[in-house]
């Protein structure tokens, strides 16, 4: 199993900062301490960075990846979730460079779905195990297909039946799959930390069954898999040189704080601001991904598979400090 590199690397003062400044004793208190700073510290850190304080050439990628990761954590615990704040995470998502260990995460969780969710033997065998008589390909296949013969019930045992191979595949406790009723028929699906929660008032449960495919994987192998990742950093279990270190604090910074997450409906009403979480961000592509993999391996209508790329993935309406999976007595002391 690939580790993931922590090497930490000499960064030189920049040369537009005067030695003797403020900016100086800032930039070098938290390269040295390799971005385990206070909160207010970190903050400083980071506007100086956006606004020039540094100079026009410093770019946070001249850090390694622990010192960055380490930042971001700092800059979150004990935040107060104010436009002030949610503009400052907005920004770094856009420039600390976490996309390519999302990636390489992505990619392995990818593995476990193909694994899980295309061996159509093992998933058939799977399904008589629950004791069912039918097939799974019948019932996948009338779920995508024909989903107005089934009840509500009957597809949110489907649902459940793929999150709990999902969640076998990536070592986990399946999650509970409950339906819930919504007002908004954009809204979705919402995961909790307990609960994969499913609107079945969304028009996506009534029209778009390969959405709902999608959410069930985007709401419990991605989320939950996220907020697991993220305890077992926080307690211990993953630490440094594990492949999934690096996106681990990065979850349970996002995912385990109160000011780690910007919800769909949030303080800077941007919902690209939303979807640039690292957290969306995984768990769009493995939401797409689930999907995909049970629409090919079953042979789908291949016009339902080309609609999934463009199906738009709605949360509940939420206030603006809500957070996938925030379970406050899990919430990290990272020092």
């Amino acid at each position: 199993m690939q580790k993931t590199e922590l090497k930490t690397s000499a960064v030189e003062l920049p040369a537009a900062v005067s030695p003797n400044s403020h900016e100086a004793n800032l930039f070098r208190q938290v390269v040295a301490n390799n971005g385990n700073v206070d909160g207010q510290t970190a903050r400083s850190f980071v506007n100086n960075a956006f606004y020039g304080g540094f100079g026009p050439n410093f770019s946070f990628e001249k850090l390694d990846i622990n010192t960055r990761v380490n930042l971001y954590t700092s800059v979150i615990k004990n935040a107060e979730v104010t436009p002030n704040h949610q503009a400052m995470l907005a920004g770094l998502h856009e420039t600390l460079g976490f996309d390519k260990y999302l990636a390489e995460y992505g990619r392995r969780q990818e593995q476990k779905l193909e694994q899980a969710l295309g061996n159509k033997r093992a998933l058939e065998a799977a399904w008589k195990a629950e004791g069912r008589t039918s097939t799974f390909a019948d019932t996948v296949t009338k779920f995508v297909h024909a989903s107005t013969q089934m009840t509500n019930s009957e597809k949110i045992a489907t649902l459940q039946f793929i999150e709990n191979v999902a969640a076998r595949a990536d070592g986990r406790k399946a999650l509970e799959v409950v339906p819930f009723h919504d007002d908004n028929r954009g809204s979705i699906g919402l995961h909790n930390g307990m609960q994969i929660k499913i609107n079945v008032n969304s028009e996506a449960f009534e029209k778009s069954p390969t959405t709902i495919l999608n959410a069930v994987v985007h709401e419990g192998f991605a989320h939950n898999g996220q907020q697991v990742r993220g305890q077992k950093v926080v307690s211990g279990e993953i630490g440094p040189g594990h492949p999934d270190y690096i996106v681990g604090k990065i979850f349970a910074a996002q995912m385990l704080t109160k000011a780690g997450y910007i919800a769909p409906t949030n303080a800077l009403g941007s919902h690209d601001a939303y979807e640039r979480n690292p957290v969306e961000m995984d768990a769009r592509r493995l939401g797409d991904a689930g999907a995909r993999i049970l629409i090919a391996s079953y042979g789908l209508n291949e016009s339902v598979a080309t609609r999934l790329a463009s199906a738009p993935h709605a949360e509940p309406s939420a206030p603006a400090n809500d957070r996938r999976g925030f379970r406050p007595d899990l919430a990290p002391r990272v020092a």
